[in-house]
C-alpha cells in the first residue's frame, strides 16, 4: 500500500513521532488491544487521542490464527471504511474525538 506521495504505509511505533523532526500530528489513535491502559507519550501539538483497540492476532491459538487474522483485517477495513466518512475538516476537536472513540467500538 502507497500513500499520496508514493512511499510505502506500515504501522509505527511511537517513537518514530517523538523525534524532534517529527511531523506534528491533528489525531493520534492507538489501536493494540492494550495500549488503552498504557500511558502515552506528550505529543507536539497536542493532537485529539482516541483507542480504537484490537486484540493482537498473533496471540491467538494456533488454530484459529487464519480466522483470527481475517477478523482482524475486517474489522480494520469497517472501522477504517467508517473514519473515512468522518467530516475532519468541519468537525470541533471533541465532536471529532467522540466520533473516532465511536469507530472503536464497532465490533
Amino acid at each position: 500500500i502507497r500513500d499520496s506521495d508514493g512511499g510505502e504505509l506500515s504501522s509505527k511505533i511511537w517513537n518514530e513521532f517523538a523525534k524532534p523532526d517529527a511531523p506534528v500530528m491533528d489525531l493520534m489513535i492507538t489501536i493494540c488491544g492494550a495500549a488503552a491502559t498504557q500511558t502515552c507519550p506528550i505529543w507536539s501539538g497536542a493532537p485529539i487521542r482516541a483507542h480504537c483497540g484490537i486484540n493482537d492476532p498473533a496471540a491467538a491459538p494456533q488454530t484459529n490464527s487464519g480466522s483470527t487474522v481475517q477478523s482482524v483485517s475486517d474489522l480494520l477495513s469497517r472501522r477504517t471504511l467508517d473514519f473515512m466518512e468522518i467530516p475532519l475538516q468541519t468537525m470541533q476537536a471533541i465532536d471529532l474525538k467522540y466520533a473516532v472513540a465511536k469507530i472503536g467500538t464497532i465490533p
